[in-house]
């Protein structure tokens, strides 16, 4: 039998100018259900895979607190990532009918994700991220039971990070005071790390950068200390240690921050009939962050978007190709 999945995004203030391609790129993706809740009075979809609710800040302040049994009150919308793993409480009564259920932002493009995220793949694992080194906040999916919904109550964060207004990155990474420091066991780590990275990475693809970026999680996640798990990545890992779940972290979630670090120049995406292609060696892409690219002025998404199956993604912004 076929997995049921849903996807789960909280988004309170004005829609994005791309929220059109990024709601392009959901609907074609049909054998996934997409929530939406929002303030928002409507958002314009045509297809039976969008689910929009609408839930004032307040609403989801209050369904929060009831379901998680904390006082949640969101100030800041940026906040909401903090909860990200414990939709599958908040919402439980709108996954139900679902095997798995995950979270995922707006500020992206996904390719064709039944090519990746196939029915063998789902009944092997229990948590699925799409980053190589941590649980990828951008989007994960969770089995949807008991156990599963319950992981995040392992952290010894997880009701601060919930009840505080302030944003700890507790669905992704509460970065630890010793891993900045310089120590005897940190060197050793390195020094693993090395030979690792050397028989892993064709070094050629790789940079400095991206040894440092890819070093901080191999770290992090050999340090871990099992009674004081700080967040819901270092839960998932050890868990996945203990053989208490079963977990899969793959690099299929590309991003303009991970182009830049592996000095991926002149990169093309182009989004045709469903799928997301890399025009340069013609991949076909999971899905795509633009992290630093919509803060950019002279990034540039054409304002009447009136098309029907291709567009492509670059440096320079989004264009409608015909």
């Amino acid at each position: 039998m076929k997995n049921r999945i849903c996807i789960i995004n909280v988004y309170y203030g004005s829609l994005p100018e791309w929220f059109k391609f990024f709601l392009k790129s959901c609907e074609a993706n049909a054998t996934i259900d997409w929530y939406f809740f929002s303030s928002q009075e409507s958002i314009s979809h045509k297809s039976d895979n969008i689910k929009y609710i609408k839930l004032h800040p307040d609403e989801f302040s209050t369904l929060a607190s009831k379901n998680l049994n904390l006082k949640i009150k969101i100030q800041d919308y940026y906040k909401i990532c903090d909860l990200k793993p414990a939709f599958g409480k908040i919402f439980a009564e709108y996954i139900k009918e679902y095997d798995f259920w995950g979270y995922c932002d707006l500020d992206m493009i996904f390719g064709d994700l039944s090519s990746f995220i196939t029915n063998n793949y789902l009944n092997s694992c229990d948590v699925l991220s799409f980053y190589p080194g941590f649980l990828s906040g951008p989007f994960c999916i969770y089995r949807n039971n008991d156990q599963i919904k319950e992981l995040f109550k392992q952290s010894v964060n997880y009701p601060e990070a919930f009840k505080s207004t302030k944003h700890f990155g507790f669905d992704e990474n509460i970065q630890r005071p010793e891993i900045l420091k310089i120590s005897l066991l940190k060197i050793i780590k390195a020094i693993q790390f090395s030979f690792l990275y050397i028989l892993t990475v064709k070094l050629y693809e790789s940079s400095w950068k991206e040894f440092r970026y890819q070093f901080q999680w191999f770290y992090k996640k050999n340090t871990i200390n099992p009674h004081k798990l700080t967040d819901m990545t270092e839960v998932v890992w050890f868990n996945t240690k203990q053989f208490k779940i079963k977990s899969s972290f793959n690099e299929l979630l590309f991003s303009d921050r991970y182009f830049e670090r592996i000095n991926y120049k002149n990169w093309e995406l182009v989004w045709k009939n469903g799928s997301l292609i890399d025009k340069k060696n013609g991949e076909n892409i999971f899905a795509f962050h633009f992290i630093d690219l919509k803060h950019n002025p002279d990034w540039e998404i054409p304002e009447n978007i009136n098309f029907n199956s291709r567009f492509s993604i670059n440096p320079k912004g989004i264009q409608i190709e015909q």
